[in-house]
């Protein structure tokens, strides 16, 4: 027992009780009155309703005592169990208010506490949404590369011949000069009757006679569109050089000189297009059999077409009659490469799609553009080493026929042949700004 001084309130130290975590204490602390300047021990604690009583100083009389002991039982009477669970789901309502923490910014609740078991499963949950996200990305990314690379190649595969039609080589065959014979020719148009006789001069302008007589138009050079009478590869010289090849004799022999013709005439007509400022796209060649189906239409072997150029694919179809057309004539093929190939440098240089808007009617419109194809073809042939021609054997080929509405008459391939032959520039070959007599 201690005595304290007059007039000083004697306190006890209150113990803290409290779990780790902070929770509210599961119980309460009872005092008992002291007498006035008397000190005692510490108070009764009650615990979840447990109540136990320090020791009594024995001059305290009993009295007291039961008294102290009726007010503690009296109050841990009405203190009840808590379950923990229920304790801590109150406290973690109360943390997630938000209190503010000062005038701009709130502060942000504390989150809760998880178990073992809840902890492990949000994680799993998390990696799970993160892998699927994951592979959205990834098969996203996926798609829009394919996207990506099929506008490009359709880009750079069909879309300047989109509008663009097919065109097809029949002409005679060139004599070969070393092996003294011809390739058999295709046959004569019943208009194809011979009325030009071979001359070592270039022909006057065309007037066949067994011709339909057509009226006279006078071409007005300023209403013909620039990339025709005008075109970027006009001023270009025709030139280069190529390896020459041997006669053809089986089938195998002339698919590789065919081949061989294709790859030098991309190197030919490369820098000519690319000096145009125009994109350059080399042409290939495909050998069909039976049937085929290209992105411009359907060939059969039963079809009168010895060749065929698709500006949609720039390729060049042969078919199996073309190849034997090859084998013994060297020059056959050389024909027969710079003839299709003159149709893909119209195709790149956008000439097929100006001249088809042009107003023409099909079969004037196939003339301008077969006669320029024969004319850049024989230039490329006289131009062009490694083809060593012979000028005579062009002549008598062109004599020979055959001639169409489509293709031009004989003394339209004449003419232009003989342009070609003494074209100088790419220019020379214009077929767009002449009158149409002269590409009867």
């Amino acid at each position: 027992m201690t005595r304290t001084r007059q007039g000083v309130a004697a306190t006890s130290a209150r113990p803290r009780v409290a779990d780790r975590d902070e929770y509210p204490v599961l119980g309460a602390f009872a005092h008992v009155a002291p007498n006035t300047g008397l000190v005692m021990g510490p108070p009764p604690r009650v615990h979840l309703g447990s109540c136990s009583v320090p020791g009594v100083a024995p001059m305290q009389p009993a009295s007291v005592v039961a008294k102290a002991a009726e007010a503690v039982r009296a109050e841990a009477s009405r203190w009840k169990p808590v379950d923990p669970q229920t304790a801590r789901a109150v406290l973690r309502v109360e943390r997630e208010v938000e209190i503010p923490a000062s005038r701009h910014r709130t502060r942000r609740p504390r989150p809760p506490q998880l178990s073992s078991g809840d902890a492990t499963e949000r994680l799993r949950r998390l990696v799970t949404i993160d892998r699927r996200r994951r592979a959205i990305m990834i098969a996203t990314s996926v798609l829009g590369v394919v996207g990506l690379l099929g506008a490009i190649w359709h880009f750079t595969s069909v879309g300047y011949a989109a509008d663009q039609p097919a065109t097809t080589w029949n002409q005679v065959a060139l004599s070969d000069p070393a092996a003294g014979t011809r390739a058999a020719s295709h046959a004569v148009s019943a208009s194809a009757t011979p009325s030009v006789t071979p001359s070592t001069t270039q022909a006057a302008p065309p007037t066949d006679a067994t011709t339909t007589v057509r009226p006279t138009q006078t071409a007005k050079t300023s209403q013909v569109p620039a990339a025709l009478r005008a075109n970027a590869i006009y001023g270009a010289t025709i030139a280069g050089s190529c390896p020459e090849q041997e006669k053809p004799t089986t089938a195998e022999d002339a698919r590789a000189a065919l081949t061989a013709y294709v790859d030098c005439m991309n190197d030919v007509w490369g820098p000519i297009i690319d000096a145009g400022k125009i994109r350059f796209k080399p042409a290939s060649i495909y050998f069909y059999v039976n049937t085929t189906v290209n992105p411009c239409t359907t060939l059969h072997t039963s079809d009168p077409v010895t060749a065929m150029y698709c500006p949609r694919d720039a390729t060049i179809y042969v078919s199996p009659n073309g190849v034997a057309s090859v084998v013994g004539s060297r020059l056959y093929g050389a024909e027969l490469v710079t003839h299709e190939y003159a149709h893909h440098v119209q195709s790149l240089s956008q000439i097929l799609t100006v001249a088809q808007k042009q107003g023409w009617s099909d079969n004037e419109y196939s003339r301008r553009i077969q006669l320029q194809a024969v004319c850049m073809s024989f230039a490329v042939l006289d131009h062009v080493d490694g083809f060593a021609p012979d000028p005579a054997a062009f002549r008598a080929s062109w004599q020979a026929g055959p001639g169409s509405d489509t293709y031009g008459s004989i003394a339209s391939i004449q003419y232009w042949g003989e342009k070609g032959l003494a074209a100088t520039t790419v220019g020379a070959c214009d077929t767009f700004s002449v009158p149409s007599s002269v590409v009867a």
